[in-house]
């Protein structure tokens, strides 16, 4: 990018100085191993690049040092110029068939320390990949979710996903009367129910 400092400068074109990314705002981005969804992986990069102020090459720098694994050994086999070049043979690279993202669909549950919003958007983007809509399989997300939000759930009537995922956050945000570890505990054991009744 270049600029002019007045109109005689016009002559003598400068380089515009990209400051270095924070550290810490590199770190905030999760290390791609090559086994994770590819797609949610590169639009979290790109929602976090777009808070952050990045442009496309300090966010291509970002995507390489933030990739171990499968994912650094195949980088370490190409070349690129661009970040456009990049997401378009990442995906390439990396998109799971959609047989794979059946597989994994079904099999997919919501993690200890995962919110139900996060829970969401990777069961989303497995449903895309797998070639079926969100909304028909309700009972699918519903199943994978923790044991306690299931509980609460399964009392009710919801239309869609992202509703569930918004009753599901501010039910937890209401009731603080377990510990995270208890909650992680039950989620582990799966003994909620057994819990709630020894508490009586």
């Amino acid at each position: 990018m270049i600029y002019y400092d007045t109109f005689a400068d016009a002559t003598r074109p400068k380089r515009r100085m990209v400051c270095p990314p924070d550290p810490e705002d590199v770190l905030a981005v999760e290390v791609y191993d090559g086994h994770g969804i590819a797609p949610a992986w590169l639009s979290r990069l790109e929602q976090w690049s777009h808070a952050c102020g990045w442009d496309s090459d300090t966010c291509l720098r970002v995507a390489c040092v933030r990739m171990t694994g499968a994912a650094q050994r195949w980088l370490d086999t190409i070349k690129l110029r661009t970040y456009d070049e990049f997401s378009s043979r990442f995906l390439e690279r990396f998109s799971i068939t959609q047989e794979a993202a059946m597989a994994q669909l079904f099999a997919c549950q919501q993690q200890l320390q995962e919110s139900t919003y996060e829970y969401a958007a990777r069961f989303c983007m497995l449903a895309r990949a797998a070639g079926l809509k969100e909304d028909s399989l309700l009972h699918r997300f519903i199943s994978g979710l923790l044991p306690e939000l299931q509980q609460e759930v399964w009392r009710k009537e919801f239309c869609d996903i992202d509703e569930i995922a918004r009753f599901c956050e501010y039910w937890l945000s209401c009731n603080h009367m377990y510990s995270i570890d208890e909650i992680n505990c039950y989620h582990s054991s799966r003994c909620y129910s057994h819990h709630l009744a020894s508490d009586d």
